[in-house]
Formats: C-alpha cells, sequence, structure tokens
C-alpha cells in the first residue's frame, strides 16, 4: 500500500473535520441563534463564520485565482441560509485550490501574498486556514449548544 502524499492528508484533516463536525453542526441554524450575543466578549455565531468564510475566500484570492474579497462584502450573510450557502461555496473554492496544487506546490513559497511570510511553503498557509477553520468551527458548535441551553 502506498503511503498518502502530504496534500492529501492536510485535504483529508479539513475535509473529515466539515463532513463529520463541522457541517453537520450547522444544520437547522437559526437567524436567531446566527446572531445571538452570549454577553461579555465574547463574539457571535455570526462574527465567527464570517471570519472563517472571510479566511477562506481571502486566502483562495491571495493564491487560487479567486476574485479579491471586497469589504463591501462582509458580513457574509444577514439571514443563517446566506451566510452558510457563502460558507459552503469558499471551503468548494480552498479545497479544490488545495487539491490542485498538489505535492510540489505544497513546498513553493506563498509569494508576495503572504507579506512577512512570503518564503514560508504554501503548506504553512494551508494549515494555517486549517486551524482557523476547526477552533472557530469548535466554537460555532460550543455556541449552538449554549444557545440552545440557555
Amino acid at each position: 500500500m502506498t503511503a498518502p502524499g502530504w496534500n492529501a492528508l492536510l485535504l483529508d484533516q479539513l475535509t473529515w473535520h466539515w463532513e463529520y463536525q463541522l457541517r453537520p453542526r450547522l444544520d437547522g441554524l437559526s437567524d436567531a441563534e446566527l446572531h445571538w450575543e452570549p454577553g461579555g466578549d465574547v463574539t457571535t455565531i455570526s462574527w465567527r463564520l464570517d471570519h472563517v468564510t472571510y479566511a477562506l475566500a481571502d486566502r483562495s484570492a491571495r493564491h487560487f485565482g479567486r476574485a479579491a474579497v471586497a469589504e463591501a462584502d462582509y458580513p457574509f450573510g444577514t439571514t443563517a441560509a446566506a451566510a452558510l450557502d457563502r460558507l459552503d461555496e469558499e471551503y468548494e473554492t480552498w479545497t479544490t485550490g488545495v487539491r490542485d496544487l498538489g505535492e510540489d506546490g505544497l513546498l513553493t513559497p506563498c509569494g508576495p501574498a503572504e507579506g512577512p511570510w512570503s518564503d514560508a511553503p504554501k503548506a504553512a498557509i494551508v494549515t494555517h486556514i486549517h486551524r482557523e477553520v476547526i477552533h472557530h468551527g469548535a466554537e460555532v458548535a460550543l455556541l449552538r449548544d449554549l444557545y440552545a441551553t440557555r
């Protein structure tokens, strides 16, 4: 059996989380939940979904040829349905871009699009974006649980 390459492993990291944890936990998200303010310095589900959506869109624009994200596009969804539609679109764009990098593309430098990290391999930005999706996705799941039991 041939071991999977790094590109497949990195994609599996995100797609497994997306398919079996995050995306199923977003099913049934209501507009009220999206905008619920838990209190204190805790941001809303809307902020977290926008943050993840923007991270995916911005890095897809920097590295995979997606059109640049205009500030006027932010926030991405005033309704739960709109926010999730946009998140799904950006997830698909991102995963296609990462897949198309292949093994060699992961080792190429990020270039000027990443400022002081321009010499870092694209694998570094891929792992960073995956951490963002996993981290903030877990926060959204927790906020949904707290909303349900408030």
